[in-house]
């Protein structure tokens, strides 16, 4: 499996911290490393770790581009021109070159098992799909599949994905590139296997505990995405060490120093029955990618989105005053933020609604909140 990781100016910290990880860990034998430092960052440094990380199978994309964007702000009106030059480059030089699928991976996004690499190559190769990744559904933000995924052909298969697309904020007169990933959802997603080895967590803040990480980190998942401050290497070096955990083996049951199964080539790619099927009811399904080991079925279950207005007045059976039914306060930090947001979201709504007006009105007045 090909890996392809860009690296901006500011991610140097992260990278070092990203390769000396994956030093730790190991599992890449037969895999190749290809990174995209942005034009005038110097990763000098980090070739070493990167030869020691994959045995030497590593080589350096020049940016053409030169496009850079600060896509750490947390304003609407950011830019995702870097990102997506540093993307669509790749793109190019994989579909010109003709080298095969590549594993796009951000530097946030993180291996916590052995034998990552051979684990996600093979379930791809068994999947049938030129894309593989986590299924993202996210309030406020189109459905698409992660931006961490495993790709092939994309100007042909996608080309949504390596087009310029500019979005105009509302109110505002500068246009600004939308994620790639966002960019071209319409033409991946009909053409996307869904995986649960890619665990997809929307602008997580990271980990504060030993039991958070324990609660978070999915056990069917190979790599983890987002954690920029990099606060999971700590327990995933814990579970290294000997400690229980999720970062034990990808290949739980194989013998000790035994080789990983080889997985067969797809179809599409020239290989033979790439084993992917739907079911009766119309759930996409996909025979494990670990060759003759096992003849287990896996389905693809990984969300990850926040549920909306609708949703939760679906899931509830009976609704008080309209309003969505609340967590215990701060039984659950996240849930009780959410259950705020959603309040005040609706109190809005019918605050705003003509219809509402005079009941809100009725309601205040009952509670003695106004006369």
């Amino acid at each position: 499996m090909n890996v392809c990781v860009s690296i901006a100016e500011h991610e140097i910290q992260m990278a070092n911290r990203w390769m000396d990880w994956v030093i730790e860990l190991g599992g890449t034998d037969g895999h190749h490393l290809h990174l995209i430092p942005s034009v005038g960052v110097d990763i000098s440094t980090l070739i070493p770790k990167a030869n020691q990380a994959f045995g030497g199978r590593v080589s350096v994309i020049k940016d053409e581009e030169g496009q850079k964007s600060d896509w750490q702000i947390t304003q609407p009106m950011r830019s995702a021109s870097g990102p997506n030059s540093a993307f669509r480059q790749v793109a190019w030089h994989f579909y010109m070159n003709k080298l095969g699928p590549y594993f796009w991976c951000e530097l946030d996004c993180i291996p916590i098992k052995k034998g990552w690499l051979d684990v996600l190559e093979a379930e791809y190769n068994a999947c049938g799909k030129p894309f593989m990744g986590a299924n993202v559904q996210i309030e406020s933000v189109p459905e698409h599949m992660s931006g961490n995924a495993i790709y092939w052909n994309v100007p042909e298969q996608a080309s949504g994905l390596v087009k310029t697309t500019n979005w105009t904020p509302r109110g505002q007169n500068q246009s600004f590139e939308l994620a790639f990933d966002i960019a071209g959802a319409k033409h991946v997603l009909p053409k996307a296997h869904f995986t649960n080895l890619i665990q997809h967590k929307f602008r997580f803040k990271g980990f504060e505990s030993r039991l958070e990480f324990d609660a978070v980190i999915d056990p069917n998942a190979v790599v983890f995405h987002s954690d920029k401050k990099g606060t999971i290497y700590k327990y995933l070096r814990e579970n290294l060490s000997g400690n229980t955990g999720v970062a034990h083996r990808a290949d739980d049951g194989a013998e000790s120093g035994s080789p990983p199964a080889q997985a067969s080539v797809p179809e599409w790619q020239g290989g033979n029955d790439p084993r992917a099927y739907t079911d009766e009811s119309g759930v996409e399904r996909c025979k494990s990618g670990l060759g003759n080991t096992t003849s287990s079925e896996t389905t693809v279950v990984n969300k990850t989105f926040t549920p909306g207005l609708d949703e939760i007045i679906a899931q509830n059976a009976v609704i008080k005053n309209g309003l969505p039914a609340m967590s215990p306060p701060w039984e659950n930090k996240e849930d009780t933020e959410r259950d705020i947001k959603m309040l005040c979201d609706t109190l809005k709504l019918f605050c705003g609604a003509p219809v509402y007006k005079g009941r809100v009105r009725e309601a205040l007045r009952e509670a003695n909140i106004i006369k």
